[in-house]
């Protein structure tokens, strides 16, 4: 399992959302209203990382390291990965997409 983020340190929120506009809203049934914005650290601290595979865009990477056990079924799983990502996500911040 990985789940697709976009590194934005070095991104200007225009440079952001245009990414967003290519990559995201062009799949998705409607646009984008927000990103959540965190620190590296709480991720590394669920004991994941990144894969820094830079595709399809320089800055995208994967969280991986997901614990994946075939012998068990998806729905246990979901709610292993549920645990992780919550406590991930208490460290991210909400931002609002500012229409120009």
């Amino acid at each position: 399992m990985e789940t697709s983020v976009c590194r934005s340190t070095a991104l200007s929120e225009a440079e952001i959302w245009a990414i967003c506009s290519r990559h995201f809203d062009a799949r998705a049934p409607r646009p984008a209203i927000g990103r959540g914005v965190g620190p590296a650290s709480a991720v590394f601290a669920e004991q994941l990382w990144f894969d820094a595979d830079g595709n399809p865009y320089p800055e995208h990477a994967n969280i991986i390291g997901w614990h994946d056990d075939p012998g068990k079924p998806r729905s246990e799983l979901k709610h292993f990965w549920m645990d992780k990502a919550q406590r991930i996500a208490a460290k991210f911040s909400y931002k609002p997409r500012v229409q120009a």
